[in-house]
Protein backbone atom coordinates (compact mmCIF):
# COMPACT_ATOMS: atom_id res chain seq x y z
CA UNK A 1 0.00 0.00 0.00
CA UNK A 2 1.09 3.39 -1.06
CA UNK A 3 2.04 5.99 1.29
CA UNK A 4 1.24 9.35 0.70
CA UNK A 5 3.20 12.74 2.21
CA UNK A 6 0.16 13.62 4.53
CA UNK A 7 -0.65 9.85 6.15
CA UNK A 8 1.29 9.98 9.66
CA UNK A 9 3.57 7.56 9.70
CA UNK A 10 3.31 4.63 12.78
CA UNK A 11 6.09 5.73 15.23
CA UNK A 12 7.84 2.06 14.59
CA UNK A 13 7.88 2.46 11.02
CA UNK A 14 9.48 6.14 11.82
CA UNK A 15 12.17 4.91 14.01
CA UNK A 16 13.37 2.00 11.45
CA UNK A 17 13.46 4.78 8.42
CA UNK A 18 15.40 7.22 11.12
CA UNK A 19 18.01 4.55 12.31
CA UNK A 20 20.68 2.17 11.50
CA UNK A 21 20.13 -0.98 13.48
CA UNK A 22 23.20 -1.36 15.04
CA UNK A 23 24.22 -5.04 16.04
CA UNK A 24 26.13 -5.68 19.05
CA UNK A 25 27.18 -8.76 20.63
CA UNK A 26 25.55 -9.95 24.11
CA UNK A 27 26.85 -10.20 26.96
CA UNK A 28 28.25 -12.93 27.92
CA UNK A 29 25.94 -15.24 30.33
CA UNK A 30 27.76 -17.92 33.02
CA UNK A 31 26.08 -21.43 32.21
CA UNK A 32 23.79 -22.44 35.08
CA UNK A 33 24.99 -25.05 37.16
CA UNK A 34 22.78 -27.80 38.54
CA UNK A 35 21.85 -27.54 42.09
CA UNK A 36 19.97 -30.95 42.40
CA UNK A 37 16.98 -28.72 43.60
CA UNK A 38 13.67 -29.39 42.07
CA UNK A 39 12.16 -26.66 39.76
CA UNK A 40 10.33 -23.51 40.90
CA UNK A 41 6.80 -23.73 41.03
CA UNK A 42 6.23 -21.39 37.87
CA UNK A 43 8.10 -23.86 36.12
CA UNK A 44 6.59 -26.87 36.62
CA UNK A 45 3.06 -25.63 35.86
CA UNK A 46 1.36 -25.22 39.88
CA UNK A 47 -0.05 -22.25 40.95
CA UNK A 48 1.96 -20.10 43.06
CA UNK A 49 0.14 -19.26 46.47
CA UNK A 50 -0.14 -15.58 47.04
CA UNK A 51 1.75 -14.32 49.67
CA UNK A 52 0.43 -14.36 53.01
CA UNK A 53 -0.02 -11.30 54.97
CA UNK A 54 2.11 -10.01 57.98
CA UNK A 55 -0.93 -9.94 60.63
CA UNK A 56 -1.96 -13.18 59.00
CA UNK A 57 1.31 -14.58 59.26
CA UNK A 58 1.47 -12.85 63.44
CA UNK A 59 -1.75 -14.61 64.48
CA UNK A 60 -1.07 -18.18 62.63
CA UNK A 61 2.89 -17.36 65.08
CA UNK A 62 0.28 -16.19 67.49
CA UNK A 63 -1.76 -19.81 67.73
CA UNK A 64 1.37 -22.09 67.66
CA UNK A 65 2.30 -19.71 70.33
CA UNK A 66 -0.33 -20.53 72.89
CA UNK A 67 0.85 -24.09 72.39
CA UNK A 68 4.34 -23.89 72.57
CA UNK A 69 4.94 -20.94 75.00
CA UNK A 70 8.21 -22.11 75.71
CA UNK A 71 9.97 -22.13 72.75
CA UNK A 72 12.65 -19.04 72.31
CA UNK A 73 12.57 -19.30 68.62
CA UNK A 74 9.18 -19.14 67.83
CA UNK A 75 8.87 -16.23 70.08
CA UNK A 76 12.00 -14.29 68.42
CA UNK A 77 9.98 -14.70 65.09
CA UNK A 78 6.71 -14.02 66.99
CA UNK A 79 8.68 -10.46 68.13
CA UNK A 80 9.88 -9.92 64.87
CA UNK A 81 6.52 -9.66 63.40
CA UNK A 82 5.24 -7.65 66.12
CA UNK A 83 7.88 -4.93 65.72
CA UNK A 84 6.97 -4.56 62.09
CA UNK A 85 3.90 -4.74 62.24
CA UNK A 86 3.54 -2.00 65.64
CA UNK A 87 2.16 -4.42 68.01
CA UNK A 88 3.88 -4.41 70.84
CA UNK A 89 1.32 -4.67 73.59
CA UNK A 90 0.62 -7.56 72.30
CA UNK A 91 4.24 -8.98 71.98
CA UNK A 92 5.21 -7.45 75.43
CA UNK A 93 2.65 -9.77 77.16
CA UNK A 94 3.74 -13.17 75.54
CA UNK A 95 7.26 -11.86 76.53
CA UNK A 96 6.37 -11.50 80.36
CA UNK A 97 4.70 -14.82 80.20
CA UNK A 98 7.51 -16.67 78.65
CA UNK A 99 9.70 -14.90 81.35
CA UNK A 100 7.31 -15.93 84.35
CA UNK A 101 8.45 -19.33 83.87
CA UNK A 102 11.96 -18.98 82.09
CA UNK A 103 13.52 -15.89 84.07
CA UNK A 104 16.88 -15.81 83.11
CA UNK A 105 16.73 -16.00 79.68
CA UNK A 106 18.68 -12.57 79.02
CA UNK A 107 17.74 -12.40 75.80
CA UNK A 108 14.23 -12.50 75.36
CA UNK A 109 14.21 -9.78 78.82
CA UNK A 110 16.64 -7.67 76.42
CA UNK A 111 13.93 -7.82 73.59
CA UNK A 112 10.98 -6.92 76.45
CA UNK A 113 13.33 -4.15 77.74
CA UNK A 114 13.53 -2.59 74.33
CA UNK A 115 9.99 -2.81 73.83
CA UNK A 116 9.26 -1.07 76.38
CA UNK A 117 11.73 1.67 75.72
CA UNK A 118 9.78 1.74 72.41
CA UNK A 119 6.20 2.13 74.54
CA UNK A 120 7.76 4.98 76.59
CA UNK A 121 7.79 2.85 79.60
CA UNK A 122 11.51 4.02 80.58
CA UNK A 123 11.22 2.90 84.16
CA UNK A 124 10.13 -0.70 83.68
CA UNK A 125 13.32 -1.13 80.96
CA UNK A 126 15.73 0.05 83.13
CA UNK A 127 14.49 -2.38 85.83
CA UNK A 128 14.82 -5.40 83.19
CA UNK A 129 18.08 -3.88 82.13
CA UNK A 130 19.45 -4.15 85.64
CA UNK A 131 17.84 -7.56 85.99
CA UNK A 132 19.80 -8.59 82.96
CA UNK A 133 23.01 -7.41 84.48
CA UNK A 134 22.05 -9.43 87.49
CA UNK A 135 22.03 -12.53 85.96
CA UNK A 136 24.71 -11.43 83.33
CA UNK A 137 27.36 -8.79 84.14
CA UNK A 138 29.27 -8.92 80.94
CA UNK A 139 25.97 -8.41 78.66
CA UNK A 140 27.55 -4.83 77.23
CA UNK A 141 23.97 -4.44 75.45
CA UNK A 142 22.21 -4.08 78.96
CA UNK A 143 25.36 -1.92 80.21
CA UNK A 144 24.99 0.16 77.50
CA UNK A 145 21.34 1.03 77.76
CA UNK A 146 21.13 1.75 80.91
CA UNK A 147 24.31 4.34 80.47
CA UNK A 148 22.44 5.84 77.83
CA UNK A 149 19.30 6.54 79.91
CA UNK A 150 21.10 7.76 82.36
CA UNK A 151 22.77 10.42 80.26
CA UNK A 152 19.02 11.27 79.09
CA UNK A 153 17.99 12.20 82.18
Amino acid sequence: MAQDDQTPLDYRRYAAMTRQLVITKPPEIPPIEESGNPAPQEQSGEQVKPAVSPMRQFEALKEKLMEKIDDAKMLTEFIKLGYELGEYEVIIAFMKDYLARKSRDTGIRFNLAMTLLRTGDKKKAKFHFRKILSHDQKHQQARAMLERLRTVE
